[in-house]
């Protein structure tokens, strides 16, 4: 006698529920007639129902529950297409939901609520509000001039040092106005009097506008 086939009435698989089962067989395996969510009908196995293989009645090509694009999680899929794909319900990091297309999502257009695009801007802004800030004049001084690297030409390689007549010379620019700073044997005792310098004139003039900050190099 063969064993009795298994009840499936009722039960879900994914986003097909099993109605009855047929007369018809594949195999050894029951053929059920199911419904789908999406409202229509197919016949799938018990064995195709009960392994996972089989989710709905062909109308999602690809089951991505579960798998994360950027910060979404897929939750579920809508009856809606867009874009000649399937719309997908997915759950931002944030905590809000959004609908995105399947194609959207695998190719890496979209990977949030609209939240991290939101982060960008809010980032580029600062930075370029900063830039604008640096680049303006501030009590006579081009704070970006406070950082400038050396001149390529300089023999010294070091900003605010010159070699001249055997010497290293040290000097400062800072409001218009250039401090000679003496001349020394080494390099080394050049930059000590420059970084000095710096942190005397630089020092308080950022001690003056905390909204500015100062990048050392």
């Amino acid at each position: 006698m063969g064993r009795r086939a298994r009840n499936l009435t009722g039960q879900r698989f994914g986003r097909l529920v099993a109605k009855y089962p047929t007369d018809k067989r594949s195999g050894t395996a029951v053929v059920w007639h199911c419904e789908c969510d999406c409202g229509r009908s197919c016949e799938a196995t018990s064995l195709g129902l009960t392994s996972g293989r089989t989710k709905n009645c062909g109308c999602i090509k690809k089951d991505i529950t579960g798998f994360r694009y950027g910060r979404l999680t897929a939750i579920r899929p809508t009856d809606q297409v867009r874009h000649h794909t399937r719309v997908w319900v997915c759950l931002c990091d944030c905590g809000q939901e959004c609908h995105v297309p399947l194609g959207s999502l695998t190719a890496g257009i979209v990977k949030s609520c609209g939240c991290l695009s939101k982060e960008n801007w809010e980032k580029g802004y600062e930075r370029m509000r900063e830039a604008n800030l640096r680049d303006s004049l501030v009590d006579g001084t081009n704070v970006s001039k406070l950082t400038t690297t050396p001149n390529s030409n300089s023999k010294a390689k070091v900003k605010g040092v010159c070699f001249d007549a055997g010497k290293y010379r040290a000097y400062i620019t800072f409001q218009g106005k250039r401090h000679h700073l003496g001349r020394y044997s080494t390099i080394k005792d050049a930059e000590a009097a420059r970084r000095q310098a710096e942190d005397i004139l630089w020092g308080e003039f950022f001690d003056s506008h905390p909204e500015l900050k100062r990048d050392k190099k």
